[in-house]
């Protein structure tokens, strides 16, 4: 069984509709210590998963009785759903999973028992493979504040490949066949942590679908990027508020 309670669903429609642009159909996870949506980039763009995680505390209540479940669920549907009540005037939600094929999400006015919406939307057994497997290493890392992304995002607006970056102790660069630009640390264009000033380190990433990570970059005051220890490529991790964060990945 899986439930949690939102006394305003705004917050969370405005981060759900980031990962509806991703794709039409996506994966629900749910677990003790996280709830998480997630969807795979479609072609052209490269293979690469982008994720909404939110931590219980983010919940009025937060209610998870599995240690581990995967489903799949119509993206579009359950993002129109939420966008509609949301304007509508219905900011308290009560999302409940306790059948394996259907998510009833129940709204409400503030401050009323008796007025409300219910709505069932159909589930599908997923599996993880979307999922990041395990904690990724957070010690080497470039940080962007959001308008300086955004410049990077526009040099690659058509570009359907990944991006090499690399980073110095004093500079990163993103650039592939579609574009090359530069960021500068000391000019405050990014921070740089865990490299150090005789190395480089290269890695591959992501930025497509163009207009997902336009609206993470609206949503998000800064973007991180990771390198991992284990893996060519890298991750991109945007927080939002206290207890949720965008994570853009290459799954293994």
């Amino acid at each position: 069984m899986f439930m949690f309670n939102l006394d305003d669903i705004h917050e969370f429609v405005e981060a759900a509709s980031v990962i509806a642009t991703q794709a039409p159909t996506g994966v629900l996870k749910f677990s003790p210590q996280m709830f998480s949506i997630m969807a795979t980039a479609l072609p052209p763009s490269p293979r690469s998963v982008l994720a909404l995680q939110i931590r219980p505390q983010f919940f009025r209540s937060y209610t998870c009785t599995s240690q581990l479940e995967y489903a799949w669920i119509f993206l579009n549907d359950l993002q129109f759903t939420l966008s509609e009540m949301d304007c509508n005037g219905f900011p308290e939600l009560l999302f409940s999973s306790t059948e394996p094929d259907c998510a009833h999400l129940t709204f409400r006015p503030p401050a009323s028992n008796y007025n409300y919406r219910l709505y069932k939307l159909p589930l599908c057994p997923g599996t993880g493979e979307m999922d990041m497997d395990q904690e990724f290493d957070c010690t080497t890392f470039v940080s962007i504040p959001s308008d300086f992304f955004n410049v990077v995002l526009n040099v690659f607006m058509d570009c359907f490949d990944y991006v090499l970056v690399t980073v110095t102790a004093s500079l990163a660069r993103f650039c592939n066949d579609a574009g090359d630009i530069v960021l500068i640390a000391q000019e405050n264009q990014c921070s740089i942590g865990g490299v150090s000033s005789e190395h480089q380190i290269q890695f591959l990433i992501s930025l497509s679908p163009w207009a997902s990570f336009r609206e993470l970059a609206r949503r998000a005051e800064r973007v991180w990027i990771y390198k991992p220890n284990t893996s060519s490529f890298g991750i991109i991790a945007a927080p939002v508020g206290l207890h949720s964060r965008f994570l853009a990945y290459v799954p293994a």
